[in-house]
């Protein structure tokens, strides 16, 4: 077993395509197919398997998978752990940040991280908190933030760093400068009168909301669920509903201020938590600890100079 088999057998999966590795990767298909048949010889088990949306791994596939990004993961920090001992962290960095704190992190996350550690190359995946919990402990991201919810996997280490108040967001029905320059609030029992876009019930924020309003005893008038904040921004442009979200989701300038308001729930309020996940059981190279330790900090000035609203430290 060769360390390039393990990196095409990776690069199929995370693809779903032989056609497509192969152009990434520079390798003429045939050859992918080969090696992916040495491995299956060697492994004594089927690993891939067609079908009509294009490969995918057998439960054998999915357990190798695993190993085989664990293996390369290792195999990264060996050349970047060589020169952090020269005091200069490199390597390339995973983390997941779910939509709306990346719409406010990523830009100055990657810009602090460039600075300070120009050896870091830091990929980002955006995706829904279950989706990137799953990446943290099957050792595809190093790090994420994750939305906080009521129980955990015992696998997984959770670093509380700040919460968010969330906002009725509603169709913007006068002028931005006339909008209070202090910020306004609406009751939980007041946005209830309101039709509502939500993502779909599996969602962290959906949760917290039905929970509040069954609480409350109140009604949901739910107008239509939708996964992408895009999507639910797009339908309450036009007036026809209102959504539920934090105030990162929205843009200061463009669009989001001239077209969308937003008002803080209170009576009770609704918040939801944010932490910085890794897996127990992985250790970090010091490449993952240097941007471990950086999130907190950039977030930390978010808040302080404003542009993260709604939001308050956990430490």
């Amino acid at each position: 077993m060769e360390i390039r088999q393990l990196r095409y057998f990776v690069r199929i999966v995370d693809l779903g395509s032989f056609s497509r590795a192969a152009v990434e990767l520079f390798v003429a298909q045939p050859a992918l197919s080969k090696q992916v048949r040495m491995l299956e010889e060697e492994l004594g088990s089927s690993l891939l398997r067609r079908s009509v949306r294009g490969v995918e791994p057998t439960n054998s596939g999915l357990l190798f998978y695993r190993h085989a990004q664990s293996i390369l993961r290792q195999m990264e920090r060996v050349a970047g752990e060589i020169a952090e001992e020269q005091g200069n962290p490199t390597g390339l960095v995973t983390i997941g940040i779910p939509p709306s704190p990346a719409f406010l992190l990523a830009a100055p996350l990657v810009r602090t991280v460039h600075q300070r550690y120009p050896g870091i190359q830091l990929r980002i995946r955006e995706g829904v908190s279950g989706v990137l919990e799953e990446m943290v402990l099957n050792a595809r991201l190093d790090l994420s933030l994750l939305f906080d919810r009521a129980s955990r996997p015992s696998r997984l280490h959770a670093e509380p760093l700040l919460t968010e108040s969330l906002y009725l967001i509603t169709a913007r029905t006068e002028p931005a400068a006339a909008t209070p320059a202090r910020e306004s609030t609406i009751t939980l029992k007041e946005a209830a009168r309101h039709p509502l876009v939500l993502p779909g019930p599996e969602n962290t924020t959906r949760r917290i909301i039905d929970t509040a309003f069954t609480r409350a005893s109140l009604k949901l008038i739910l107008l239509a669920e939708a996964d992408a904040v895009s999507t639910m921004k797009a339908i309450v442009r036009t007036g026809v509903g209102a959504t539920i979200l934090s105030n990162s989701t929205l843009s200061a300038e463009g669009d989001d201020a001239h077209s969308l308001r937003a008002r803080r729930i209170v009576s009770p309020g609704l918040e939801r938590g944010i932490s910085l996940c890794s897996a127990e059981v992985a250790t970090l190279s010091l490449a993952a600890q240097a941007v471990y330790d950086t999130i907190p900090e950039v977030m930390r000035g978010l808040v302080a100079d404003g542009h993260w609203k709604g939001a308050k430290l956990s430490r």
